[in-house]
């Protein structure tokens, strides 16, 4: 301790003296003398130096010291780092890698394939190149997605899941369905949003699942993504309109309308005699969008719904089932007949049914 507290590292930095500052990077009563050696040793490092810090970017266990090494060796700007800096843009923190990625910019280093152009990219953040790029970044933005380093910078993650669903590719797909159960909601939101852009069924079941979620926003973004799924999605949703959370009920309600499949039908009408408003109010309006005559008797019947909202619902389901030019005359007939105003396309007066 009472050698330690004797080092001057901007001392040993005005002398050049590059033994002293290497030796200083073991001191080990916390990392702010080794830090400074590290800093000094970018501004006055010669060739042994550079070997040192190469070293540590590599092997070092701190990752403010490998951050703090790359940055150093570009400063020193010697080609001799490349290597070392190309394989820091894999680390597992996100504060090394864009490091390591603007030491490589300084030194003038230029990428020798795609892979190694993509880890680039992504280390620096530069997301829309990352896009233009295509399946070559799929694996580093991948890492920026699991990297749980970046609590306080959660737009990084955001922005690697809004790429991978741009780019599209099925490897993505797992990483993603992991990242739907994120401590972050907006993490989860981006996972879901990423996860539309690559429908495929094995993402049904997770995203059925964040239908439940505790967090509106991550609820609404797991509806607008199952319903890009397509059919695929019909028949575990028709299954979640039992489910005993009545959130996941409502959503998958919600979902079904957004894929608008007409075998879907059938459950959406006996969801409108769910115990929960909320799920046959949403019944009701997907009934509306999906458009088959066969939910006209049961959306009769819901214009008799004790909830107001689901009257209001039902109302505008059948007005939209009304207006299709190729509705049974008979359908229209009895449309009418229980709620006659509903052809002038006015409001119509549900609050005391």
């Amino acid at each position: 301790m009472g050698l330690f507290a004797q080092i001057d590292v901007e001392k040993m930095k005005s002398r050049r003296d590059i033994k002293g500052l290497i030796k200083a990077l073991n001191h080990t009563d916390g990392w702010r003398i080794p830090l400074a050696a590290v800093r000094a040793l970018g501004e006055v490092g010669d060739d042994k130096a550079i070997d040192v810090l190469n070293r540590i970017v590599v092997k070092g266990e701190y990752w403010g010291m490998r951050m703090a090494a790359a940055e150093a060796l570009g400063n020193l700007g010697s080609g001799k780092s490349a290597e070392t800096l190309v394989s820091a843009l894999r680390d597992e923190h996100w504060s090394v890698r864009r490091a390591s990625a603007q030491a490589l910019e300084k030194i003038g280093w230029e990428p020798e394939n795609e892979n190694t152009r993509a880890a680039y990219l992504a280390a620096k953040h530069q997301w829309d190149k990352c896009i233009e790029l295509g399946e070559a970044s799929i694996e580093p933005l991948i890492t920026a997605l699991g990297d749980s380093t970046v609590e306080k910078y959660q737009l990084i993650r955001e922005s690697a899941a809004e790429a991978l669903g741009k780019i599209g590719d099925p490897r993505a797909l797992e990483p993603l369905m992991i990242t739907l159960k994120d401590n972050c909601e907006y993490i989860r939101v981006a996972a879901a949003n990423a996860l539309a852009k690559i429908p495929d069924q094995s993402a049904v079941e997770p995203l059925i699942e964040r239908l439940g979620d505790d967090f509106r926003i991550v609820r609404q973004a797991a509806i607008e993504a199952l319903g890009k799924m397509g059919s695929f999605a019909v028949r575990p949703l028709t299954l979640a309109l039992d489910s005993n959370d009545w959130q996941i009920a409502q959503g998958a309600a919600m979902a079904l309308g957004l894929i608008g499949n007409a075998g879907a039908v059938g459950a959406l009408m006996a969801a409108l005699r769910s115990k929960r408003s909320l799920v046959r109010e949403a019944a009701a309006e997907s009934l509306g969008k999906i458009g088959d005559p066969r939910a006209v008797e049961p959306l009769l019947t819901a214009y008799g719904d004790p909830n107001v909202l689901v009257r209001l619902v039902a109302v505008e389901a059948l007005r939209s089932l009304y207006s299709q030019d190729g509705l049974d005359s008979r359908l229209k007939d009895k449309i009418l007949e229980t709620i006659p105003g509903i052809a002038e396309n006015r409001p119509i007066a549900v609050a005391k049914l």
